[in-house]
């Protein structure tokens, strides 16, 4: 496994997020006798994506809604009985 994103929920409510590389450790025969590993602690890095995401995804609905008042002004406008 080489990078994987693992989430570690503990005991205390925190929440962290490590990228993980885990390699077998094979013994002079070939047989599989452990695993050896590297954890890099990406927590904020995954904080940071997350504000990212939720104002990309919140942006855009809010020019949708400013664009559709100002086309639904454009239509009131330009279609008025006469």
């Amino acid at each position: 496994m080489i990078d994987k994103e693992e989430r570690e929920d503990w005991k205390d409510g925190r929440v962290t997020w490590v990228s993980s590389t885990k390699l077998p450790t094979r013994d002079g025969a070939g047989k599989i006798i452990g695993i050896m590993g590297i954890s890099r602690d990406i927590t904020e890095r995954k904080q940071f994506e997350a504000r990212l995401f939720q104002s990309r995804r919140w942006k855009p609905s809010e020019s949708w809604r400013a664009g559709s008042r100002t086309n639904q002004q454009h239509h009131d406008r330009d279609h008025r009985p006469e």
